[in-house]
This record gives C-alpha cells, structure tokens and sequence, in this order.
C-alpha cells in the first residue's frame, strides 16, 4: 500500500479528471534514459540499478518509480511513503519533467502541489488504521502463552524465541503486504510467557528507524532487569546485500535475544509486487457503435 501518483501526459487545461476530453490521446512521455536521467537531477540518490524500477530513500520517505519496460514511456507511476517532505520531492520531479499527475487521493483527481501534502496526510491516515488493526490483531494471535522453558541442545533455538520469531515475522509481513512499509516494532515475551507487541512512536511523522530501536532497547532493557520479561525481539525492514549479487536486497530483519544468553539476527528478503487496482469506469475505446450504421 502507498499514496501513488500516476504521471502521463493530461491536458494542461484540465483542473479536475471531469475536465479531460473523452477522447484525448495521451502522447509518450520520451525516452526512458532522458527521463531517468531528469529524475536523478532532483533526486541524486535514485537508484535505478533495474532501469523498469528505480528507488529513492529519503530521511523519512521512500519512493519507488515505475517507469516500465519499453524505453518509449507512455506513463510512470509513483509509489510513495512516509513524511511530508515526500510530496515536495514529487513536485519536483513533475516539475523537471514538465508532465502532470494522477492523485487519487485528492478532491480532483490531479496532483496539485498546494495540496499534495494534505493528500499525503489522508493516505497516512488510512495506513495508520490499517497499522493499528494489523498490531492489534497480532497481539490477539500471540496472547496464547508460549512452550514452558527447557534444557534444550546448546544449538537448537530455544522455543521461546521461535515464539516470537514467528509473531514478528508474521506481523511485518502482514504490515507489508497491507501498508507496504512499517517502521521498526518490538515484541516480547513475560515469565508467563505471554507475547506483547510494541509498536513504539516518537511523536514524529515515520520516526527515524535508529531512535525507535533505541526507545524499544531501553524498555526491554529496564523489563529485562527487573526480570519481567525472559526473551525479547525488534523487526524492522532493512536493505541487505547479498554474497555473489551486485543487486542489493530488501529484507525484514528480525533479532532476538533471551535470558539464557542466546540470541539470533535473522533475515528474510522479500519484494514487494503492486496488484492492479480498479478505480472506475472509462469511456468505451474498443467496442463502440458506429453511429452511421
């Protein structure tokens, strides 16, 4: 799930998606190569290692650019999440082009930058539902208390954070596949052997990773001293590379740590594949009546 922009060639007299003549042809877009290379004047840190696919990563935003396969563009897409500043950096990017956008998510229809971080805002809104349900839903399904500890071979994984590994892997995938993106969030487990899930804020818009991890740290640390909790773990989404490819990886990482003194740092690279969606009807191209028959 992002806040998506969809830039092609529209009218420029058009103000609102109603405004677009029935039977306007968007022109191509131009080169892949040109286009790419304009994107990369505003955004010095786009990568864009699979040409089709690029990525920005921001302080506190990632965009992902759909530009296609065929090096004459027709249309590009624009998967965006996180903070406000996301939104200058599409203006930004229409603006170097010289091209409009589609935004679903405003009054129009057309992306405005006057208004693109209220339309932002609304996205976040919704994904902050979604969040809060997804959390709430996991901690329900973790409730159940985990196997009772054991002597078990110093190579095996204790039981405990096998519990936990599955809460949290389970968790960030949901986020990812019902958000597209989450930032860190911890869980852990009480002498009872109860799981918790924490998903922590700094009051800030996304919050920057490194300061949750410390805020979830210094709780599991105090609970940890106090003899509260036996095991503990913090998920968060991260870009790994991978021995023997130059194509660096997406992954949630997920650690864990127990008060037996084990602790585990595991990886699982994931990519994230958008599903088209139906937004409406059009205007009829193919199966039309000739009105002089």
């Amino acid at each position: 799930m992002s806040w998506d922009i969809f830039i092609q060639d529209i009218p420029p007299s058009a103000n609102s998606l109603e405004d677009v003549p029935k039977d306007f042809q968007p022109r191509l877009l131009g080169a892949r190569s040109e286009i790419i290379a304009k994107i990369r004047e505003i955004a010095p840190m786009a990568s864009f290692s699979d040409p089709s696919w690029g990525t920005i990563e921001g302080p506190d935003f990632s965009i992902e650019v759909n530009v296609g396969k065929d090096e004459q563009v027709r249309s590009i897409a624009l998967h965006v999440r996180g903070g406000d500043d996301a939104a200058g950096v599409v203006a930004d990017i229409l603006e170097r082009l010289g091209l409009r956008g589609l935004d679903p998510q405003s009054d129009t229809g057309i992306f405005d930058r006057s208004s693109a971080v209220e339309s932002l805002k609304r996205w976040r809104a919704f994904r902050d539902k979604a969040v809060a349900s997804a959390t709430a839903q996991s901690n329900e399904s973790t409730s159940a208390a985990a196997p009772p500890s054991g002597d078990k071979k110093k190579r095996e994984v204790h039981p405990d954070l096998s519990a936990l590994f599955k809460a949290l892997a389970s968790l960030g995938k949901k986020l990812l596949v019902e958000v597209g993106q989450f930032t860190p969030v911890g869980a852990s487990m009480g002498e009872d052997g109860k799981i918790s899930i924490t998903h922590p804020s700094t009051g800030e818009e996304g919050g920057n990773p490194q300061e949750l991890i410390d805020l979830l740290t210094n709780v599991y640390r105090q609970e940890a001293g106090t003899g509260k909790i036996r095991a503990a773990g913090i998920c968060r989404p991260v870009i790994i590379s991978v021995a023997g490819q130059t194509e660096k990886k997406r992954a949630i990482s997920v650690a864990l740590e127990h008060a037996s003194g084990q602790s585990l740092l595991v990886y699982i690279p994931y990519r994230i594949e958008y599903e088209p969606q139906v937004r409406g009807r059009m205007t009829p191209q193919f199966f039309v009546q000739d009105s002089g028959q």
